[in-house]
C-alpha cells in the first residue's frame, strides 16, 4: 500500500557547475515535473549527459485515497553553455 493522497508532490532540482556550484537562479529550482505527481527524483551522470529519474502517480487509482507511484519516468538533463 502507498503513501495517503494529501498535497501535490513537486520535484525541483538544480543543475551545478563543475565547481559545485549552482547554475540556475530560479528558486527552489527548476521544476522537475508539473503535474503534482512526482516522487523523490535521483540523478545520475552517463558521462555525456545526466539522466533522471523519478517514481510519478499520473497513473494511479485515486479513488483508493493512496498514492502509490505505479510509474517511473527518466529525463536526460542537458548542460547549458
Amino acid at each position: 500500500m502507498g503513501c495517503p493522497r494529501s498535497a501535490p508532490v513537486l520535484s525541483f532540482l538544480a543543475r551545478l557547475g563543475p565547481a559545485g556550484t549552482v547554475l540556475d537562479t530560479e528558486s527552489p529550482g527548476l521544476l522537475l515535473s508539473s503535474g503534482g505527481t512526482a516522487g523523490p527524483a535521483a540523478i545520475t551522470d552517463t558521462g555525456t549527459a545526466a539522466i533522471t529519474v523519478w517514481p510519478d502517480s499520473r497513473f494511479d487509482d485515486p479513488s483508493d485515497g493512496f498514492i502509490e507511484y505505479r510509474s517511473l519516468f527518466a529525463q536526460r538533463v542537458l548542460s547549458h553553455p
